[in-house]
């Protein structure tokens, strides 16, 4: 019930407190951010931020984008997340299949994000007193000319050495209304498939998008500003609590 996993046996810098949801079958699960948590507000002023996240901006002129690609320095706090989680749970953390459309919108700026995704998506770790490597496990999914949607989710969850499984859509919110509506209908075609997971795969939010209502209403933020936040992205998909969410299907009638 509730949580898909127990959040209070995470590092205590991620824990929060979390209340308990009884889901249908019928509603998706979504990672929510913990509030007092950001790896991307630093260094700017806590009402900016507030009203952000909360009420929406509207920007003006030239839109900025910051394409660097993650320093090594600045992909560490995966490394340590990895060690952690290892610590604690003995195992890897779930796999992580992220969602990127690069013929959408600005494709220099969609090409940029899934570089850096694929960049720490099974980037290998060095920690020290281990004899192997660690790694982040995941794949980059390209939504563009993609019409085996489904079929790719389908694979991607039989492969038996996934036993645990995150979803990352990068976009606004018609990308991220694409992306849940093939998973729930991979869902309802191979019900037997979900069940063998003992957590329902949740999917995360990078508000990559011109509209990113979904992204500031959940806790993502309002707007992915620097390719380099993507490192904090991919730890709020790993640590975030998790939460149902109703989808709701509208008939206008004329």
């Amino acid at each position: 019930r509730g949580m898909a996993y127990n959040p209070s046996r995470l590092p205590m810098e991620q824990q929060r407190l979390a209340s308990s949801f009884a889901p249908g079958s019928s509603q998706p699960r979504v990672s929510l951010p913990p509030p007092h948590l950001s790896f991307h507000d630093y260094g700017r002023a806590q009402e900016d931020m507030e009203k952000e996240r909360y009420h929406g901006r509207i920007d003006r002129g030239i839109r900025f984008w910051n394409l660097k690609p993650a320093k090594t320095a600045e992909i560490q706090p995966v490394c340590q997340l990895l060690d952690r989680w290892h610590e604690i749970y003995g195992e890897r953390p779930p796999y992580i299949m992220a969602f990127v459309n690069t013929g959408s919108g600005n494709r220099k700026v969609s090409q940029a994000i899934k570089d850096q995704l694929e960049a720490l998506l099974n980037h290998r770790f060095q920690i020290s007193g281990r004899g192997e490597d660690e790694y982040l496990a995941g794949h980059v999914c390209e939504l563009a000319n993609r019409m085996d949607l489904k079929e790719e989710i389908r694979q991607t969850m039989m492969k038996p050495e996934i036993a645990q499984l995150r979803f990352l859509v990068c976009g606004g919110d018609g990308t991220v209304t694409w992306v849940l509506h093939e998973i729930e209908e991979c869902k309802e075609e191979n019900p037997r498939l979900f069940s063998n997971f003992q957590e329902e795969p949740a999917i995360g939010v990078v508000p990559a998008g011109t509209g990113n209502d979904l992204a500031r209403s959940l806790g993502w933020g309002a707007k992915l500003r620097s390719v380099a936040q993507l490192v904090g992205y991919v730890q709020w998909t790993l640590a975030a609590d998790i939460v149902p969410m109703d989808q709701w299907m509208v008939t206008v009638t004329f």
